[in-house]
Parts: C-alpha cells; sequence; structure tokens
C-alpha cells in the first residue's frame, strides 16, 4: 500500500486541480461509521471548485431516506443536515495534467447522463471495513467514488478494486495535498451553499419504498443483469 501519493507538478497545469472532501457528517449512519472504522471522518466527496458549491459524490438522495442512494451533486449543507452544528472537514487539492483532468471531467459527465443506473453501492459500504465488496458498474460508496477517480487518473493501482480502499487509506495517500482541515463554520470560501429538496421529509411508507426498490435494483443489476 502506498503512503503518500507520488505527485510532481512540474509540467503540471495546476490551474485544474481535483479537491478531495472529508467530512465528518451528522447522520447516525455517519456515527456508526466512525466508531467502526476508528476515523475522524465517514464521507468523502470531489469538486473541481475550491468554493464547494458544486461536489460530486455517492450518498443518500434525500436526508430522510438512508437507503436510496447514489451520484449525487451536493453542498456541505448536507454534512451539517442542515442544522446550526459544526463539523470537521479536510480539504485536499490534487493538482492534474490536462489529460488526467479531461479522463476524471469525461467519467463524471457520463455519471451525469447515466445518474439513474448510478446506485449507491450498499454491499461495498456493509463490507468497507474489511476490503471487501462487489464491483457494480458505475456504483460506488464514497470512499469507492473517490477511489476511482484516482484510479481513471493513474494515481492508484488499477489492478485494485475502488471498494478495496478505506478512507484512513485515501487520507493517508492525499496527506501531502491537504490545503485545509479544521471546522466547517472557518473554511474560508465565496458562493453560496444551497440544497433546494434534500431537506425535505418523507412519509413512511416512501421511506420504506424507495429503501426496498434500491436494493432490488441493485441485486439485480450485481447478480442478474451483470
Amino acid at each position: 500500500m502506498e503512503n503518500t501519493l507520488n505527485i510532481s507538478t512540474e509540467s503540471k497545469d495546476i490551474d485544474k486541480p481535483l479537491y478531495f472532501i472529508f467530512s465528518s457528517t451528522l447522520t447516525k449512519i455517519g456515527r456508526i461509521i466512525r466508531v467502526v472504522t476508528h476515523n475522524r471522518y465517514n464521507h468523502m466527496s470531489v469538486a473541481f471548485d475550491p468554493n464547494l458549491t458544486e461536489m460530486y459524490s455517492y450518498a443518500r438522495h434525500k436526508a430522510a431516506v438512508p437507503f436510496d442512494g447514489g451520484f449525487v451533486k451536493e453542498t456541505p449543507l448536507r454534512f451539517t443536515l442542515n442544522q446550526r452544528k459544526d463539523i470537521f472537514i479536510k480539504l485536499c487539492a490534487l493538482p492534474l495534467s490536462e489529460e488526467e483532468y479531461n479522463k476524471v471531467s469525461e467519467y463524471i459527465e457520463h455519471l451525469k447522463r447515466h445518474q439513474s443506473e448510478c446506485l449507491y453501492n450498499l454491499f461495498a459500504a456493509a463490507l468497507h471495513p474489511l476490503h471487501k465488496g462487489i464491483d457494480i458498474k458505475d456504483s460506488y460508496s464514497c470512499v469507492g467514488f473517490a477511489s476511482q477517480l484516482l484510479i481513471l487518473a493513474g494515481f492508484l493501482n488499477s489492478d485494485k478494486k475502488s471498494y478495496e480502499y478505506t478512507i484512513s487509506d485515501l487520507e493517508r495517500l492525499l496527506e501531502n495535498n491537504k490545503i485545509y482541515e479544521g471546522k466547517l463554520s472557518e473554511y474560508n470560501h465565496s458562493g453560496e451553499w444551497r440544497e433546494e429538496s434534500f431537506f425535505e421529509p418523507e412519509r413512511f411508507y416512501i421511506i420504506a419504498q424507495k429503501s426496498v426498490s434500491h436494493l432490488i435494483r441493485l441485486v439485480y443489476k450485481a447478480f442478474i443483469r451483470g
């Protein structure tokens, strides 16, 4: 396992970095993950802009429905569940060459176009502490998604599956690229963070319906359609 990424900024277009955001979210599942992994952070997102007005990750679609998720566009408001409580984040800026940047941005555009097929990989999340998982096309946990982008850009070993990397692995790998660590409220940014519908409540039967539907679709995609 690599200790840190061996990144040379020579001949790099450092005006095109990719930002990796580690966060300690206030969800119950987030707290459980931190206890199980003994890690300060439980969630990862990526962004092309240090203002974090548009981040990408694999997470729940609605705050009220934890087991229905996929590829999402999010802001840090989701981390705090729109509450007046502070959390800790870590921001790492990875300089990319033009070719690396294009590979990452093209893949994210692909996920946007096929968003309905990009399911949150519950199997990878459940087996995450064991470095195990099930490889399902375009379906990841948040850490698996971040790992896949690093694999695409050539910074991680493509012989390993994205689900084999843990959040602490990526923290260690990106340590030399850290540009901020501390309270979210103290992070200096411009632009407004908005979440239009994420916090809307859902009825219990809708929560159950969406959760069961997500699991059925994931099983079908993993074991039947392939």
